[in-house]
């Protein structure tokens, strides 16, 4: 009897089992998914140890440039930012004597956001901890200072330094994928980032010379280096040109005057920090005057990339700043050119600066771009300015006076003080064939003071032939930099108490450009000469962009129509409508109005029937010489009127 058994067979699952399936794809879609993943971690291991030493080559270049601490600072960051192809960042230092963090460059967001860490009293101490891991709650902390999708910190506690890169892109495909590996990545290369800066810090005292001590940036000595050498460059290899943007504030005179320097340079330091975040890698600026930055662009086309950054700028500094508890509206003047190979790179910024200056012309807020059409400043133009200063102290300057009548009692109720500049050689030149010259040269202001102290005088003179025309109001025309000065209500309240003229039959007249560019003290300014007794007029109405609700606001008494609507409103029916608007309008807003240009009798009877109140022309009187004034006043039925 055979004991010895057969082994029991094994049981195995059938091989048609759904559950044999089910669990065979699910190990094969776990593997595939670690492999896609390890493929991806090997390609991201590849990618960030090409851009470890992309970036290390690129900071010993740095050093080896001999550039300024804050220039080795803007120049690493705009390096990470563009090798991981972030949107924002910025590169800081721990501060030794107090909380936070001081700023040494950021890129991809204005410095008045969160993220000048600088502006900190306090920083959470967790941000200082680098472990190779991120603590808690750091993710949540740098996403909300940052406004980003993803961000990765790195402190360096050695040197101090640290470094925040932050991705607005939320698909992973369009950006860096942010991880802690970025953060040992970077971390390896802050300590050699700290020595190049700490190296480029101990070179402050012998490089100054070079840099701008308010802003820290280049100065005019170093951009023209710089574009020299781009010039030489850009002659030996035949690459395209540089694009020389030349930018100045408007009007940035009346922040000093109404607020003071201490404030005036923390603006220019606000501008200056809202133009760096605006450039891009491989962009150089500079400041180059008191309110004057230059910007050089390597490889712009003039027509058409060149025009985009100026338009970036200007589109970005339409948002107010903060600045020490005040809003601040800066705008820019912008003038472009490019250098040419065969003439020198110094001319390129002559004609940006040229250009500059059309656009200031044009009411700023714009950019020109330099061509054919504009010219420097010619013999005859600095021979003109030096007449004129001639022509101040020789008395060869008069007011003519042109009077306004009242359309209700035909009296004449004002004159307006007309300026004349009697020129030896080229006769009686009007305004507009000089004022230009003399606001480009602060002429303006000396002219200004002398009209006022001629209107007193020739009030008084008129006066002691005739106590009627004691009454008689006097129509001044005030320059923009006579009306941004901190002292000129002051001014000009002196000037006619010593005249002994009553402030009410003064009538300052500003244009709309003037009040327009303005804006920050127009309303202070305005108010301080109403409390005085002196009336305010809007000259040249129609021809600016006053708002309904800043007429409204603006302690003005009366608005004045250009004389162009006058003259055309018998020319279309549409004319004349819109005439008859401008009038309605002054009327709703309980304004006067003066309707300058009348040159017919029919136009007289047109704008009686409107309801004009008032009217300036040939057709009723031309301007006469001071001289003439007293025997014209005495002819008329009466010389006063309600005004």
């Amino acid at each position: 009897m055979n004991n010895n058994k057969p082994p029991q067979s094994i049981v195995e699952q059938p091989q048609d089992s759904a559950d044999y399936y089910r669990d065979l794809c699910s190990k094969l879609s776990n593997q595939l998914k670690q492999s896609n993943q390890r493929q991806r971690q090997t390609l991201l291991d590849v990618r960030r140890a090409k851009l470890t030493n992309t970036l290390t080559r690129h900071l010993f270049r740095l050093k080896a440039a001999r550039y300024s601490a804050g220039q080795v600072a803007e120049r690493v960051l705009s390096s990470l930012a563009r090798y991981m192809g972030v949107e924002c960042g910025a590169l800081y230092a721990k501060a030794t004597h107090e909380a936070g963090f001081k700023t040494l460059a950021y890129v991809g967001f204005a410095i008045e956001e969160a993220c000048d860490l600088s502006r900190k009293s306090a920083m959470p101490e967790f941000v200082c901890t680098d472990e190779g891991r991120d603590a808690p709650g750091v993710c949540e902390f740098l996403q909300g200072l940052t406004h980003a999708d993803k961000t990765v910190w790195c402190f360096h506690q050695g040197s101090g330094l640290a470094v925040l890169l932050g991705s607005r892109a939320s698909d992973e495909a369009d950006g860096w994928d942010l991880s802690i590996d970025d953060r040992e990545m970077l971390h390896s290369l802050l300590e050699l980032i700290a020595n190049i800066v700490n190296d480029a810090g101990s070179r402050v005292e012998a490089s100054h010379e070079l840099l701008d001590p308010l802003t820290g940036l280049p100065n005019r000595h170093m951009l023209i280096d710089h574009l020299e050498r781009d010039s030489r460059q850009g002659r030996r290899l035949a690459t395209s040109s540089t694009a020389v943007l030349y930018l100045d504030v408007d009007r940035f005179a009346l922040v000093n005057e109404q607020f003071g320097h201490t404030i005036g340079d923390k603006v220019l330091v606000a501008i200056a920090h809202r133009l760096k975040a605006l450039l891009r890698p491989g962009d150089m600026m500079a400041r180059i005057g008191v309110d004057e930055f230059a910007i050089l662009a390597p490889g712009q086309r003039i027509g058409t990339d060149a025009e985009l950054i100026a338009n970036r700028i200007l589109e970005n500094f339409r948002k107010p700043m903060r600045v020490a508890g005040h809003s601040f509206y800066v705008s820019l003047s912008i003038g472009i050119a490019e250098t040419v190979p065969e003439r020198a790179a110094i001319e390129s910024l002559k004609d940006a600066n040229l250009a500059m200056f059309d656009a200031k012309t044009k009411g700023g807020a714009t950019y020109v771009t330099y061509g054919y059409g504009l010219r420097h400043p010619s013999p005859s133009d600095i021979r003109l300015e030096d007449e004129l200063r001639e022509a101040l102290a020789k008395q060869e300057l008069s007011l003519f006076y042109q009077p306004i009548f009242s359309l209700q009692s035909n009296a004449i109720v004002a004159l307006e003080a007309l300026l004349r500049w009697h020129h030896p050689t080229r006769g009686i030149l009007l305004p507009k064939d000089f004022m230009s010259v003399a606001q480009q040269s602060q002429l303006a202001l000396d002219i200004g003071d002398w009209v006022i102290g001629k209107v007193v005088r020739d009030m008084n003179i008129w006066s002691s032939e005739n106590e009627v025309h004691k009454s008689i109001s006097v129509c001044i025309n005030i320059d923009e930099s006579q009306f941004v000065q901190s002292d000129f209500v002051a001014n000009l309240g002196a000037s006619l108490k010593r005249g002994n003229i009553d402030p009410q039959r003064i009538r300052l007249e500003m244009s709309e450009r003037t009040l327009q560019a303005c804006r920050m003290i127009e309303k202070t300014v305005l108010g301080s000469l109403r409390d005085m007794g002196v009336k305010l007029m809007l000259d040249d109405f129609g021809t600016g962009s006053s708002s309904l609700e800043r007429l409204q606001s603006l302690p003005i008494d009366t608005i004045k129509i250009d004389g162009n609507f006058v003259r055309k409103m018998n020319s279309s029916s549409r004319n004349s409508r819109l005439l008859n608007a401008m009038v309605s309008l002054a009327k709703n807003l309980n304004k006067q109005i003066v309707a300058e240009g009348v040159e017919d009798s029919n136009q007289v009877a047109q704008l009686r029937e409107m309801g004009c109140d008032f009217i300036q022309g040939y057709v009723l009187g031309k301007p006469l010489a001071a001289s003439r004034i007293g025997h014209f006043l005495n002819q008329q039925e009466s010389a006063t009127g309600t005004y």
